[in-house]
């Protein structure tokens, strides 16, 4: 509620020293900023803005016929009690054959003589019920809401008075993130029905939703392995999120103008929300940048995503423990329940196949060939089952165990086109990710290696 108050006080303090509702257009917009305020509290859906229809509206200036209610918005500091009556007659002359059966004046400042009447006396008038309304009844309103409401007109208010505010529309570099919606669109993330976590997972997914939703997290990051499932963690972990609007950002992706980065940050913290960085060890420095701007901004939270960088020596200060220091971070272990896990994949994936394809077989097979096959690899075990799929379709004899390493990686190389990168430039690829050097593969550049040996980063390639 704090929150609310702040930025209410704020707007209101701008009018004072202003006079804001001096002039016809800043009129419109300060009765516009109520209006969405009074349609959220209150839920006056059908609420109007009269001025738009004719000038100087006849005694009210919002009006909603479902409701049957007429809002007089005055910033009068002096004469109150002439405004009041005022405005009666003029409603009640203009109104009453209107249907109107309610009437708010509305003061925007409360002033000495507003503070001195009891404002929760209605009057009644031919019929019409009369209330006089200040901010003070409008925070008393609003702190009787259920938080999810609270939040929402929270982050209109905000959004309103701000001079840096003007919305998500023209995000370019963050993606906002749906329920249900992957944060990308490889092939080779699990459908959600296929996905499986080991106990230890799940609790912690649960843990981290629970302690985002409420706000006990601030910043947390998750480490692991290529293909241990890092995004797959989070992406389970916001489908419980409540009250958050969660936005992505990969930190792979080549970025030529950081300072947008930082622009698209202050629209984002105009909402109560969770950003999810990608990848932070393909650019630690931006990712520092980034790090250091959202703990300014007290309604984004962060959970972070990141390989063992530079985790050969624990003392190396360049190390990724050394760059997440004071953040909590949980570590994926492929070792700890793998079988567990795999096993899941696979029996979950095999009731799938066969309510898609009753009238074919499918079976496992030896689950040791399996493990040796996908080499302990989610992505590898992910692509198996998608090539297992499609032959078997074709011959409907062919057991899991028989998809080995082989067919795996050919399988790997067609669909994703590798025949159009150098060779020579996927085995620079390789090694340099072997040695958590970040780089992006450019395609069609011959001379890779070349002039990376001129820059003495490698010294020999071995062909492959």
């Amino acid at each position: 509620m704090n929150d609310i108050e702040n930025n209410l006080f704020a707007y209101i303090d701008k009018i004072q020293r202003g006079s804001l509702l001096n002039l016809h257009d800043e009129k419109v917009k300060a009765e516009d900023f109520f209006l969405r305020i009074f349609k959220k509290v209150y839920n006056f859906d059908n609420l109007i803005n009269l001025n738009y229809e004719k000038l100087n509206s006849k005694g009210i200036d919002l009006y909603d016929s479902k409701e049957k209610i007429g809002i007089q918005i005055t910033a009068i500091q002096s004469n109150e009690k002439d405004k009041i009556n005022d405005t009666k007659t003029l409603t009640l002359k203009n109104w009453k054959s209107k249907g109107l059966e309610k009437l708010w004046v509305f003061f925007i400042i409360e002033t000495k003589f507003l503070k001195e009447i009891d404002t929760s006396i209605v009057e009644e008038i031919d019929g019409v019920k009369i209330h006089i309304k200040t901010i003070k009844n409008l925070i008393g309103d609003i702190s009787k809401l259920d938080k999810e409401k609270r939040i929402e007109i929270s982050e209109l208010i905000k959004q309103e008075v701000s001079e840096e505010f003007y919305g998500l529309s023209k995000l370019v570099l963050f993606k906002e993130i749906g329920k249900n919606q992957k944060f990308d669109s490889t092939n080779y993330f699990n459908k959600e029905e296929l996905i499986y976590f080991s106990k230890k997972e799940q609790g912690k997914i649960d843990n981290l939703a629970y302690n985002f939703t409420n706000n006990i997290t601030d910043q947390y990051c998750i480490l692991g392995n290529p293909c241990s499932g890092k995004t797959t963690i989070a992406y389970a972990m916001i489908q419980k999120i409540k009250n958050k609007r969660i936005f992505y950002l990969n930190l792979t992706e080549p970025i030529f103008d950081e300072s947008k980065i930082l622009d698209e940050l202050i629209q984002i913290s105009h909402f109560h929300s969770l950003v999810i960085l990608d990848n932070i060890h393909d650019n630690i420095k931006l990712f520092l940048k980034i790090k250091e701007r959202i703990s300014k901004h007290m309604w984004i939270k962060s959970l972070f995503l990141s390989r063992y960088y530079k985790t050969f020596d624990e003392f190396d200060e360049n190390s990724i423990y050394d760059k997440i220091e004071g953040i909590k971070y949980y570590r994926i272990d492929l070792n700890e329940d793998l079988e567990e896990k795999i096993s899941g994949i696979i029996s979950k994936k095999i009731d799938s196949l066969k309510n898609q394809y009753s009238e074919l077989n499918w079976y496992k097979g030896n689950f040791v060939e399996i493990i040796k096959n996908t080499s302990s690899n989610l992505l590898k075990l992910n692509i198996a089952l998608r090539v297992w799929e499609k032959k078997n379709r074709k011959s409907n004899n062919i057991t899991f165990d028989k998809i080995n390493q082989n067919i795996i990686l050919q399988n790997f190389y067609e669909e994703h086109n590798l025949n159009e990168v150098e060779s020579d430039s996927l085995a620079t690829y390789c090694i340099l990710y072997k040695n958590d050097i970040p780089f992006i593969l450019l395609k069609g550049q011959k001379n890779i290696n070349e002039k990376l040996k001129e820059k003495g980063i490698i010294l020999y390639v071995y062909p492959y």
